[in-house]
């Protein structure tokens, strides 16, 4: 009897996710049913042991000449699996209803699960059919656990990346064992191997928590719906390292619990990393030695390149103190290095005499930096006394090369800066018996590019920079400043625009138009804004590529209200200030984040009401929201209502919008409207979040959301 109820459930449970299947695209998940949906992790590893353990009885024990108490067990494995996988799969659909699930990247694993849960009724339904045929029996088997593997294989890409799975056994990506330090880039071989570790099961193109993408880096400066993940200006950081901090049982702790979680050494390497500018291309080696990042860096990557072990006998603190003066700094590489660096500085003070006084330090000494003095080929068999030297610095300097081969027993040498000297590449070839030379800086000598190839194609181990010509080289602007803290203006205001590079012209627009270098106007002090308008500001250099657009809207706000009162609550996470933000003259800003914007999505719908106290007189009403192209959209419709009387309200209009098109506008939008001619005491604004996103959105079918950050009038 049990057996034929489960099995009438699991066939209901069935023709539901059929249906749900069918009619996703129309398919809104209320906030009660997303709980069970989000079960769906919590409850598959029952339905794939029973599944995987019912099948491999089939393969290996099939058990055809049993009593009957066996088969009355084996039934109620299969119908067991078959019930808890079709929970699962409906669990799963719901789940993918929430945001962060694109569904071009989820549908292998939903069909896969749908496809077992149907498996699984037909298997039960026909399962003595398929008894008495063995190798159809196998073939079911055997099928069932492909499909398990399969789906369960593309569920742990969702959650965990890319060949989860296989991860153990394939060659680890930029593994800093294997990789010379000299070649290590910050941002690729110590930042991004965290995040690719500890965030992306999370933010990927299958599954994006928070709008968020962190599969690379162009994606993770794009940031989430609560804006940039970074911000290297600000005390905390910005958003992702706030999170890292937080307790891990608050709601926004990130990893969330139950994930692994960042270690010590990996926060440190982020904040390091994002404080020092977030630069996504320097190397380790370009680092300065007391950098955070160098002394992290130091013991990550391999012993061939790593920084030199100095085995040398240290000289004594007086000595190294004596030999410093005005025009010369001898200090330690390091904190308790043994090893030195000896600097020289007041070229008309310099003589040869100044290295010869080093000599009780000569076999301490590993770094060298005699730039712009007058160093002549002769006083190089001077620094061939210096037997330890790692990195010499000749750099504009009056050597012509003829010198060189007196630096051929210095054996530990590995980078040799001859940039802005007379060196002739006749003279290089010494330098092939450097065992330890790794790298040459040939910039600005009478060493041609053709000589530096045909130098790169002989010599293969060592590393020839010749810079660049920048004769040719034309730079691009930086935009104008829109140097404002306030945009809702209360008052005719002075346009503050500045740039940080003299002499640069800056020409501005008022109506939205793009400015040009002819026909817009140049800005000067003296412009003042007095009526709402969209600024528009380039800057042009001669002899430079003009910068980029630099935008912002302004509104004039004359009118304002005694009570706000807002008939419908905004999503909690989107509350900002509630009715404070609609009128404290403060724009959200470019980042949902801000705690300046308030939400609205599904049902809900932006209700505010607003009472003067007395009879008022208004033009126009402005919304100022969000669009970003993807959940958040302008308004489906806005309604207007006005009165003197709180209970008998007239209807001043509705304004439907059009569905958005892909190339609409993205950031701040303005939508105007009319208010009556006649005086009211009493306002109601009413907009609604789009209910249905437009088909060429990778979100479409959902709902949409709505960002208010301030309403305006006038």
């Amino acid at each position: 009897m049990w057996k034929t109820i489960a099995f009438n459930i699991v066939f209901a449970l069935n023709c539901l996710l059929a249906f749900l299947l069918v009619f996703e695209s129309g398919l809104s998940v209320p906030v009660w049913l997303q709980v069970f949906g989000r079960m769906h992790p919590l409850l598959l590893h029952i339905p794939i042991g029973l599944l995987l353990l019912y099948a491999v009885i089939e393969l290996f024990f099939p058990l055809r000449k049993i009593q009957d108490q066996a088969v009355d067990l084996k039934d109620a494995l299969l119908l067991s699996g078959a019930l808890t996988i079709s929970l699962t799969a409906l669990m799963g659909l719901f789940l993918t209803n929430e945001p962060g699930y694109e569904p071009e990247t989820i549908a292998l694993h939903k069909w896969g699960g749908a496809a077992i849960s149907f498996l699984l009724m037909a298997w039960y339904h026909w399962r003595e059919h398929i008894r008495r045929r063995p190798l159809l029996n196998k073939t079911v088997a055997a099928l069932s656990i492909a499909l398990v593997s399969f789906t369960g294989h593309q569920g742990g890409s969702i959650t965990h990346g890319e060949n989860f799975l296989l991860g153990p056994i394939l060659p680890k990506e930029d593994d800093p064992a294997n990789l010379p330090f000299d070649e290590a880039v910050v941002f690729t071989h110590m930042a991004m191997p965290i995040i690719k570790q500890k965030c992306i099961s999370c933010h990927n193109e299958k599954k994006a928590k928070g709008e968020l993408i962190m599969t690379t880096a162009e994606q993770m400066l794009q940031g989430g719906k609560n804006g940039k993940l970074w911000d290297t200006t600000a005390q905390d950081l910005g958003s992702m390292i706030k999170r890292i901090h937080l307790p891990l049982s608050h709601d926004d702790h990130m990893p969330p619990k139950g994930k692994p979680q960042l270690t010590d050494q990996e926060i440190a390497i982020l904040e390091a990393w994002i404080r020092g500018g977030s630069n996504m291309t320097i190397k380790v080696s370009e680092l300065d030695k007391s950098d955070t990042l160098a002394i992290l860096a130091a013991a990550m990557f391999s012993n061939d390149q790593r920084e030199d072990v100095y085995d040398l006998e240290a000289a004594s603190a007086a000595t190294v103190e004596s030999l410093n003066n005005f025009y010369r700094a001898v200090k330690p590489l390091a904190e308790n290095s043994p090893a030195l660096s000896v600097s020289f500085f007041g070229r008309e003070q310099f003589t040869p005499d100044q290295l010869l006084e080093l000599k009780p330090v000569s076999q301490q000494v590993v770094e060298m930096d005699l730039s712009r003095m007058p160093i002549k080929d002769e006083d190089l068999a001077i620094i061939a006394q210096f037997p330890h030297l790692r990195k010499l610095n000749l750099n504009f300097t009056d050597i012509g090369g003829e010198g060189l081969a007196a630096l051929k027993g210095l054996s530990y040498l590995k980078e040799l800066s001859l940039a802005g000297t007379g060196a002739q590449v006749s003279f290089l070839s010494v330098l092939k018996d450097l065992p330890g030379l790794k790298k040459i800086f040939l910039w600005n000598t009478p060493v041609s590019n053709e000589e530096i190839k045909a130098l790169r194609q002989i010599h293969k181990n060592i590393v020839f920079e010749s810079g660049f010509d920048g004769d040719t080289l034309v730079l691009k602007l930086t935009p104008p400043i829109i140097d404002h803290e306030q945009f809702v203006l209360s008052e005719p205001t002075p346009l503050k625009l500045k740039h940080n590079i003299n002499g640069v012209e800056i020409r501005y627009t008022l109506d939205g138009t793009e400015p040009d270098s002819i026909r817009s106007p140049v800005f000067h002090s003296d412009i003042a804004i007095d009526n709402p308008v969209e600024l528009k500001t380039k800057a042009y250099r001669k002899g430079w590529i003009s910068s980029d657009i630099a935008s912002s809207r302004f509104y004039r706000s004359g009118l304002k209200p005694q009570s706000v009162k807002l008939l419908v609550q905004p999503d909690p996470y989107y509350a900002g200030s509630r009715e404070r933000t609609l009128f404290d003259l403060e724009l959200g800003g470019r980042s949902l984040g801000s705690g300046k914007w308030l939400g609205y999505s599904g049902m809900q719908a932006l209700d505010v009401w607003l009472d003067f106290e007395s009879p008022a007189q208004g033009s126009s009403f402005t919304l100022s929201c969000f669009s970003d192209n993807r959940r958040a959209f302008p308004p489906e419709s806005i309604t207007i209502w006005y009165g003197n009387d709180s209970l008998q309200m007239k209807k001043l209009q509705t304004l439907q919008l059009k569905t958005p098109a892909k190339s609409d506008q993205t950031g701040s939008i303005a939508i105007t409207m009319d208010l009556p001619k006649e005086p009211f005491r009493y306002l109601r604004a009413q907009a609604r979040p789009i209910s249905r996103i437009p088909e060429w959105s990778s979100a479409k079918g959902k709902p949409g959301w709505l960002y208010i950050d301030e309403i305006i009038l006038k």
